[in-house]
Order: C-alpha cells, then sequence, then structure tokens
C-alpha cells in the first residue's frame, strides 16, 4: 500500500528494517550509493554505500524488499541526486523518517494511537534482537550493528520482545513429538 503512494517511504522503511541501521545513514544517500555488484560464482547484488556514524564508509547488500521497492527510484536519475527527498525538494531528516515508519505502520494495521510512538530507531533494535534470536554470533551482530563495542550491542538485545523462541514453544513442540512418536503417529 505504501509502496504504491509513497515509494520512496516504503524503501526507506524497508532499508531500516532490513539493514538495521541508523535512519541517520539515509539522509544523505544518492542515487549513485546503490550499485550492482557481481561476486565470485556471478551473483548480482544490490548494494548500498553508506556513510557511518563516525564517517566511515560501508558497502551492504540491500534486502530483496528493499531492492524491489527502490527498483523505480533508481530509473532515470542521476547519479548524483538525493535517494530519498522531501516533496519540496529538500532532504530528508529524522521526522521524515518517522513519518514515513507510523504511516507503514498504520497502513499495515498497525491502530493509529501505536504507530504513533513508534520511531526508526525501534526498527534497528528489532534488528538487532531478532539477529540474536537467530542465535548469530553477537561479534557478527555488533559488526552488523555497527557498533564500536559489544556492551552497546548487548543493550540493544530484548529476548523478552521475541516470543518466537519461547521456552514455553520449545517444550510444547518436545511434549508434542514425544507424545506422536509413543502413538506411533508422526509428529505434526
Amino acid at each position: 500500500m505504501l509502496a504504491e503512494t509513497r515509494p520512496d517511504a516504503a524503501a526507506a522503511v524497508a532499508m531500516l528494517a532490513g539493514l538495521g541501521t541508523r535512519s541517520g545513514s539515509l539522509l544523505t544517500l544518492t542515487v549513485g550509493d546503490i550499485r550492482t555488484l557481481v561476486d565470485f560464482p556471478g551473483v548480482r547484488h544490490l548494494t548500498v554505500s553508506f556513510r557511518n556514524k563516525g564517517g566511515t564508509e560501508e558497502l551492504l547488500p540491500l534486502p530483496t524488499l528493499a531492492t524491489e521497492l527502490l527498483k523505480p527510484l533508481l530509473t532515470g536519475r542521476a547519479a548524483t541526486e538525493l535517494l530519498f527527498s522531501k516533496r519540496d525538494g529538500w532532504p530528508i531528516d529524522r521526522w521524515w523518517a518517522a513519518g514515513a515508519l507510523r504511516e507503514a505502520a498504520r497502513l499495515g494495521g498497525i491502530p493509529a494511537e501505536r504507530a504513533a510512538q513508534l520511531h526508526p530507531h525501534m526498527l534497528r533494535s528489532t534488528y538487532i534482537t531478532h539477529a540474536f534470536a537467530l542465535v548469530i554470533a553477537p561479534d557478527k551482530v555488533q559488526a552488523a550493528a555497527r557498533h564500536a563495542g559489544i556492551a552497546t550491542t548487548l543493550r540493544y538485545n530484548h529476548p523478552d520482545q521475541d516470543l518466537g523462541g519461547h521456552v514455553a514453544y520449545q517444550l510444547e513442540a518436545d511434549f508434542t513429538t514425544e507424545t506422536s512418536s509413543e502413538s506411533g503417529e508422526a509428529p505434526t
């Protein structure tokens, strides 16, 4: 829905969610910062070159959803043009990014009062929490989050907010498997 009315906002939200980056990373991106790279086995990747906090530059592969949403924003535009800009042509800011996230949330069925509480940094926290839930090594999560120290990365981990891996589900799955095995039924 958001992609139809505001493709730039949809692409920005997809990038924030899929890369766990700071919203400030999007502010100065140009069309030329989005590049196609071919790796060793000939696989093509759409990538983004970010200037991170501290001025370092980093090349990241774009997730599939972000790639699809970015395609219309790249066609027929000069490499020096801002990738994201406000309707008046000025560069976006953190308030624009927050508005894009809130609009995406409302269109996705989040109640307006809850959507109004969302901010882009929550996507970063969710990205890190989810990476930990997938049991990705802490040093790799730290590198992906672009944190100088592991202590900062660990502060973002909120396992209590990721109920999918809760012990209750693990025990239920184990119990269901045992019960099915004892009765001669195949586990479901």
